[in-house]
């Protein structure tokens, strides 16, 4: 696995110095997206996927790279490389540095006479043009883990994120839900109260449903659900792991210290991908929030 530092001031928003994962597929389903909107899905090679929501635009650009699809007359992308193609300008590498309050940032590494140049780039232009010229592609290690990065372990797998359905193993959901328990334990209590009012108590329900244990369309999940609540069936809770059930606990008292209280029967009957990571990014993002006016550190 590539394993290099992103360096330099126009590495984005965060992660400057996070190791940079080689990605080894890139997948766009224009039949799959809804029509104001596209995905891309990234996976390295160690199994994780990356879904990054992109433009429509920007979805059908990759598709003609991945498809060797080539417009009669050039569209933007194929336009801009051809620019950079009459300059004796190259594409090296694309790059996914960053990610702050839910959106990606990206970076272009353009080569020439063997200098090498970094541009800031949305993350779906530069996967677009590294597609059509066969460039690299990479993502922060960060920027996969807090990103909502799930493991695919089988073409099924990959089907059901496009269906829209959260298939990434226990592991990986119980080190999120420790870390964001952690984070949010940081907080006063105050403050924390105004971190579920900027996001909803059914946001938090969510994300932390969805990371105490593998979610697919399965009878058993409310259960869990209820289990996160502070005072119903604590005995749902003896399954996960140690470290995530005292996590859990010492934020559900807080909670409920704070006169919050996780309502189970409003929580979505059927827990899809987006719903979960965006719920997960709003709570982060409202962290941000609450800890930069507050003046406590993140």
């Amino acid at each position: 696995m590539v394993e290099d530092q992103l360096e330099g001031a126009r590495a984005g928003p965060e992660f400057r110095e996070s190791i940079m994962r080689e990605i080894s597929r890139v997948e766009v389903r224009p039949e799959k997206s809804p029509q104001d909107h596209g995905r891309v899905l990234l996976l390295d090679k160690d199994g994780r996927c990356l879904t990054i929501i992109i433009g429509k635009a920007e979805e059908h650009a990759i598709h003609r790279a991945v498809t060797g699809e080539r417009p009669p007359r050039p569209l933007t992308h194929e336009l801009f490389l051809s620019a950079l193609e009459s300059f004796g300008i190259s594409v090296k590498e694309a790059r996914v540095t960053g990610l702050q309050e839910g959106t990606f940032f990206g970076a272009l590494v353009l080569e020439r006479a063997g200098e090498e140049h970094v541009v800031d780039s949305r993350p779906s232009d530069a996967v677009a043009l590294a597609m059509m010229t066969g460039a690299r592609v990479t993502v922060a290690e960060e920027v996969m883990r807090r990103g909502g990065a799930q493991y695919v372990r089988s073409e099924a797998d990959l089907e059901k994120i496009w269906e829209g359905f959260v298939v990434a193993g226990p592991e990986q959901f119980d080190q999120d839900l420790v870390e964001l328990c952690e984070r949010l334990l940081e907080l006063s209590d105050a403050a924390l109260a105004k971190v579920v009012e900027k996001v909803g108590a059914t946001a938090v329900g969510t994300a932390l449903a969805a990371m105490s244990e593998t979610v697919e369309e399965k009878p058993g999940w409310k259960e869990k659900v209820v289990a996160l609540t502070p005072t119903i069936k604590p005995e749902a809770r003896q399954n996960l792991p140690e470290d995530v059930a005292q996590a859990l606990d010492s934020l559900l008292a807080k909670l409920e210290r704070a006169g919050i209280r996780i309502d189970a029967d409003s929580l979505p009957r059927r827990l899809s991908a987006e719903r979960v990571i965006e719920a997960r990014k709003a709570i982060r993002a409202a962290f941000g929030q609450v800890t930069k006016q507050s003046g406590t550190g993140c």
